[in-house]
């Protein structure tokens, strides 16, 4: 993923989801983050199969991809292109 695009997501999922590091573990956001990073294509697209793959690669067992997904799209940081693939915004 080229760089300036993996500092944005960062940057929104940052800005997003502020309480979520205050209510919940940093380091396991830390971990979920890395791993929605991860599973983003070049083109800023994630996938419910790259994230289940990299969850399952990572050892997260904690939450589903499809939960991490959902939250994204209902905080406004992702939005759903297909019925199986993101876009971040």
């Amino acid at each position: 993923m080229p760089k300036e695009l993996s500092n944005e997501i960062s940057s929104r999922i940052t800005k997003e989801s502020r309480d979520f590091g205050r209510n919940n573990d940093p380091g396991k956001y830390s971990t979920l983050v890395s791993s929605m990073k991860n599973a983003t294509d070049e083109n800023g697209e994630i996938s419910l199969r790259s994230l289940s793959s990299e969850l399952q690669k990572m050892d997260i067992k904690e939450t589903s991809a499809e939960l991490l997904l959902g939250q994204a799209e209902m905080e406004g940081v992702l939005f759903r292109s297909s019925e199986e693939t993101w876009t971040w915004l």
